[in-house]
């Protein structure tokens, strides 16, 4: 089925079912019998109708996951969210985990599949301490020009690999950070939230430690969602002095 075509449907009946006990009970209401009138039909479509207008409408599309840019208002106050790209990475994610260990911090690791299947054991440890397992698909490859059965097919694979052993993957940001209509549709689908990031620490720049380090904390607002890269040396280098910074100022790292 094409994915435009079953996003309507899925919005279309999420709306029609509590439409249809408010009409029964309208219905029940008024004396009036339990029958499907010209009148009745012709609001149905004109739902329906709605549905697919809404799919249109650019980027507030009816119906369509929210792109997480920022830790929700109502848990943002004195919060931070550290989220690491491409993990995991043999030489560099056993430091990061110590790293937040040693400050007792938590954090969300975006894996990608290749990864996991390389390094299966990382997968489990990351998972095991207490941080959040996410996706960023199957490898850096962008997906902004993939069609939403691609990244569907990625998605899926994804999750088939996490298997039982990890937790469920509900949280997907795209590699580059391009939220495509395809990526949307796929999310949707799948039912997984985007997450993108509002603090972007460009350690896979090769920017010194404290440059780094400076960026990230002049840039941290309440609710910031930072994205550092696993399998960078500088995030390896500069991670135990933005962990200080950021306690020092009285911040909580949490994971999403």
């Amino acid at each position: 089925m094409d994915p435009d075509f079953e996003i309507i449907l899925k919005r279309f009946f999420k709306l029609a079912l509590p439409a249809a006990a408010l009409w029964a009970w309208w219905k029940r209401f008024s004396g009036l019998p339990l029958r499907v009138g010209a009148s009745d039909a012709a609001l149905a479509g004109a739902g329906f109708l709605a549905c697919i207008a809404a799919e249109s409408i650019g980027p507030v599309r009816f119906g369509f996951p929210n792109v997480i840019r920022r830790i929700p208002a109502s848990l943002a106050y004195r919060c931070i969210a550290l989220t690491f790209d491409d993990s995991p990475h043999p030489e560099t994610t056993p430091r990061i985990l110590d790293a937040l260990r040693d400050a007792n911090a938590r954090a969300t690791f975006f894996v990608l599949l290749e990864n996991v299947v390389k390094w299966p054991e990382l997968a489990l440890r990351i998972a095991a301490e207490g941080h959040t397992i996410a996706t960023g698909g199957i490898d850096t490859q962008s997906m902004a020009r993939c069609r939403s059965g691609q990244i569907q097919h990625a998605l899926k694979m994804m999750r088939r690999e996490a298997g039982p052993s990890l937790p469920e993957i509900r949280l997907f940001r795209p590699t580059d950070g391009r939220v495509s209509r395809s990526i949307r549709h796929a999310a949707d689908l799948m039912g997984m939230t985007i997450v993108t990031w509002s603090v972007d620490s460009g350690d896979s720049k090769r920017a010194r430690p404290d440059e780094i380090a400076s960026r990230i904390v002049k840039s941290i607002r309440h609710g910031a969602i930072v994205r550092l890269v696993d399998g960078s040396d500088s995030t390896v280098s500069v991670l135990p002095t933005i962990l200080k910074r950021l306690h020092g100022r009285g911040y909580h790292l949490i994971r999403l």
